[in-house]
């Protein structure tokens, strides 16, 4: 059974995680921006750090299966990718994909239609989504080697070099929800450039509550299944998710979906990639 693991994001939901966030845009862009992975290169770092989070952090791949050490199974083919990378050192935070309905590979059905138990309200309704519409979000992960080698990166007194963060506690606090709007940027910025106009996921209920507390809300669609612990079958159209964010935090419904996804503008009239203009922070 292949059902999908969010790892790294229960911490973040201590009690106060929401402390700090003030002028947390401006913080993203200090720290990290987003890079789709439309490249080999980096489709293979996609799955070197999948490789790191699901078989070596977290052990819940088994890294005999991966020889070379890429993380991968068959819903890659087709699926879009992105990457969570650390301004200054470029190096990678994390990864999410989407998954698109591929008739080659289990008849078209994605994984949490193969492996949840679904509610048949939601079957129907599904049902009458073009499939070509349709994503699953999908390896939606954050490493925890990137989160210890960046809370190490202290002065000789042992004292955090980054601005306004007071404590590794508070740090913490402060970068998880970061990186994790940096990864929603990331879905409805493929979302866009794939035509995708709902959401299916299986997610842990501490992901599930933390994007609730930003704002985005996807609704459990069938029970609770247990794989590596608790994971909810859950789902949105993006239109009515887009419409809920703007109504209740649109500070982060500009920062997601880039003040209302232009991104062919640029792109078209100054020659710019799409991954050049992500980094510039627009």
């Amino acid at each position: 059974m292949r059902i999908a693991c969010n790892p790294g994001f229960g911490e973040c939901l201590d009690s106060g995680w929401e402390d700090g966030m003030d002028g947390w845009r401006e913080r993203f862009f200090e720290y990290f921006y987003v890079e789709l992975a439309d490249t080999p290169e980096l489709i293979r770092e996609v799955m070197s750090l999948r490789y790191q989070i699901y078989c070596q952090e977290c052990e819940y791949e088994n890294p005999r299966n991966f020889q070379d050490g890429l993380e991968k199974d068959e819903f890659d083919q087709g699926s879009a990718h992105a990457l969570l990378r650390h301004r200054a050192t470029r190096e990678v935070a994390g990864t999410v994909r989407l998954i698109r309905p591929n008739q080659d590979i289990e008849n078209g059905l994605l994984p949490v239609e193969l492996n949840c138990q679904i509610d048949s309200a939601f079957r129907q309704k599904l049902s009458h989504v073009p499939r070509e519409q349709i994503a699953e979000i999908s390896r939606f992960a954050v490493s925890k080697q990137f989160r210890r080698r960046l809370y190490e990166r202290h002065n000789v007194h042992g004292v955090s070099e980054m601005a306004g963060v007071s404590s590794f506690r508070e740090e913490r606090r402060s970068l998880m929800p970061l990186m994790t709007l940096g990864l929603l940027q990331a879905i409805f910025i493929m979302s866009y450039a794939q035509n995708v106009t709902y959401w299916v996921a299986v997610m842990e209920p501490q992901l599930l509550r933390l994007l609730k507390g930003l704002g985005v809300v996807l609704t459990q669609v069938g029970p609770v299944a247990n794989y590596h612990g608790d994971r909810i079958p859950c789902a949105g159209a993006v239109s009515d998710v887009l419409a809920g964010l703007r109504q209740s935090r649109p500070d982060i419904w500009g920062f997601v979906n880039k003040g209302d996804i232009k991104i062919p503008e640029p792109t078209r009239q100054y020659g710019i990639g799409i991954n050049s203009w992500l980094m510039a922070g627009a």
